[in-house]
């Protein structure tokens, strides 16, 4: 069978990837781990494949947690500890294998960080489930700063034109979460962890705080190199605030919830990253569902529906969000489409 025409070469574009990276554990994890791995893969394999099948394991992590109740602790907690290893490999591995065969590319840059936005809230929900920790404000709360600090890394780039990953970023988050899962398989640590170190708290609150603090100081950080905070930026921060603040009062569930949170999120930010390639101007967040969090914010204090109506409206607004950011990705990747390999030349 041919190959479609025009998709063997790399297209000729000059594209530069412009990142600081100054992450103490990623250099050594690609030396010294990561580098046997790319040995073995296919040279014909496109980076953009390795991106797409990486990504679609965080989302059957998502999955396994939901199912939560089907499986042992112990499985669980190893099909989480598989997935992240091999996610985070492959989130090396398409970078490597972009470099080494020439064909990095816009649309390989939008599609890693694109799929990169729910990724660690998927690692959140993942440590929410095994730890069971039954807390909504904890969970919104760090969900919230979690999509904060990465539309904020994204905002970085829109402005300055240059994405930058700091020392302690979320490399070593990853690594951070992927040995708290491991530390989980051994008896002994997992009692420790439950065991309150600090009044009615459990040790494993500490990985709860260090989280905390690192999305915050990504947000710090990203906003004084920026040199100011775009107003669109604060839009978003204060309207996902909103709607995490009323989703802790909704009758939704969390994973409604999440979903909802995440979509919002994903939409802004992955305009964001449009307006970036594409050289737009900065958008604004969804102005429908901006609204519709302060709404959802009023009627969690003077309760103006229902529970039944309340739970409606979560629903339409997830529905309006997820066809809002399918239809933005779709123009985005329609836009960038150009730059696809099915194989490596």
């Amino acid at each position: 069978m041919d190959k479609p025409p025009g998709k063997t070469q790399p297209p000729a574009t000059g594209y530069r990837y412009n990142c600081v990276n100054k992450s103490i554990l990623e250099p050594v994890v690609i030396k010294y781990y990561a580098s046997h791995f790319f040995k073995w893969i296919p040279r014909k394999l496109t980076a953009n494949w390795i991106t797409l099948i990486s990504c679609g394991l965080m989302w059957l992590l998502l999955f396994l947690a939901h199912q939560a109740g089907h499986f042992s602790t112990a499985t669980l907690t190893l099909a989480f500890v598989f997935i992240i290893h091999f996610y985070m490999l492959g989130d090396i591995l398409d970078g490597m294998q972009a470099k080494h065969t020439g064909t990095s590319s816009p649309l390989g840059e939008f599609l890693d960080h694109y799929l990169d936005i729910y990724n660690s809230a998927i690692c959140l929900a993942g440590f929410y489930v095994l730890v069971q920790l039954d807390n909504p404000g904890i969970y919104y709360f760090m969900l919230w700063l979690s999509y904060a600090a990465f539309a904020a890394t994204m905002v970085e780039e829109k402005e300055r034109g240059q994405l930058y990953f700091g020392p302690i970023g979320s490399f070593e988050g990853l690594i951070l979460i992927l040995i708290f899962f491991l530390s989980w398989l051994i008896p002994t640590v997992q009692t420790f962890w439950k065991t309150p170190a600090w009044q009615d708290y459990p040790a494993y609150w500490l990985i709860i705080i260090m989280g905390l603090m690192g999305f915050a100081g990504t947000v710090r950080d990203a906003i004084k190199r920026i040199g100011y905070s775009p107003r669109q930026f604060i839009v978003f921060c204060v309207g996902s605030l909103f709607l995490s603040l009323a989703l802790m009062k909704t009758p939704a569930s969390l994973w409604e919830g999440w979903f909802l949170l995440a979509f919002y999120s994903g939409d802004y930010t992955g305009r964001v990253m449009e307006s970036y390639h594409l050289k737009q101007k900065h958008p604004y967040p969804d102005y429908f569902l901006t609204g519709a969090a302060f709404f959802l914010f009023a009627d969690s204090l003077l309760h103006i529906l229902s529970a039944t109506e309340c739970l409606n409206l979560i629903h339409i607004l997830t529905l309006y969000m997820a066809i809002a950011c399918l239809w933005n990705l779709i123009k985005t990747l329609k836009s960038l489409w150009h730059h696809w390999l099915w194989v490596n030349p």
